[in-house]
């Protein structure tokens, strides 16, 4: 129980110190989210080396989460933006959606699994989502604020693991 109050406190004080470096995302207009996204996207595939071919789309969607079409499309809804505080966070976003797009141009294959067994390709997708947040230059605890602002207690469900498990993986 140390340990965990201890991991936490040294999470909290990085979060804040990256925080006070983090680009803030200004109020912007409609227009200027596409824009935007695309900036932050196209910054996450070049780093990376992805040479797969993906589109970020800004959506009109309330939702609070991001989604990805079978096509390698990254839909990211106002819904999320307008809780987005840092340019950190926005890529967090971009990052787990282009993960699961990534996993899904894999083939037929990844496809049929990710609906058999959706918890353990949302953890891969997180793993992989902090890896390409990492290498381009991104703070990967903005991953895990996204997670609490977007599903806050989640408990376990036939789709996503109880939001605290995800946390801690």
């Amino acid at each position: 129980m140390k340990k965990f109050f201890a991991s936490l406190a040294v999470l909290l004080a990085m979060i804040f110190s990256q925080s006070a470096f983090a680009a803030i995302v200004t109020p912007m207009a409609e227009g200027e989210f596409q824009e935007y996204i695309n900036k932050v996207g196209f910054k996450i595939l070049n780093k990376n080396e992805i040479e797969k071919h993906v589109i970020f789309k800004y959506s009109d969607s309330e939702d609070l989460h991001g989604s990805c079409s079978d096509d390698m499309v990254v839909y990211v809804p106002k819904g999320i933006i307008m809780n987005v505080e840092t340019e950190d966070e926005l890529a967090a976003i971009i990052a787990f959606q282009t993960a699961y797009c990534l996993k899904n141009g894999e083939g037929r294959n990844a496809q049929v699994l990710a609906k058999l067994s959706p918890k353990k390709y949302e953890e891969l997708a997180d793993k992989r989502a902090v890896d390409l947040l990492v290498k381009a230059d991104y703070s990967p605890l903005a991953s895990i604020i996204i997670i609490n602002k977007s599903f806050g207690e989640v408990k376990n469900d036939r789709f996503h693991q109880k939001t605290s498990v995800r946390l801690a993986n």
